[in-house]
């Protein structure tokens, strides 16, 4: 009988890497804070960390205008989706 208690321990859940699936589970839960983009206006000058094509950006300029309608901000040369912003600062 123990012969067939140590075969099925061969189909029990293995966890190669303890404590992973817990980390996966605090990190789903934590969220983001919402950027207010309320208190930014024309003419401020910013530091954005932004997401684009597949890489993290980071940029200093005067914004030029903010497009509420279409959620883009536009610097001197640069015009950024909100969705892409991870952080924006007032320099």
């Amino acid at each position: 009988m123990q012969n067939r208690v140590d075969h099925a321990k061969q189909f029990l859940p293995f966890d190669a890497l303890k404590g992973f699936n817990e980390a996966l589970r605090k990190a789903e839960k934590e969220e983001q804070e919402k950027l207010d983009f309320s208190k930014f206006k024309v003419g401020d000058s910013v530091f954005i960390q932004y997401y684009y094509q597949l890489d993290y950006m980071e940029i200093v300029g005067t914004i030029q205008k903010i497009s509420d309608e279409k959620k883009l901000l536009f610097l001197t040369n640069t015009r950024i989706s909100f969705s892409d912003i991870v952080g924006i600062y007032k320099v």
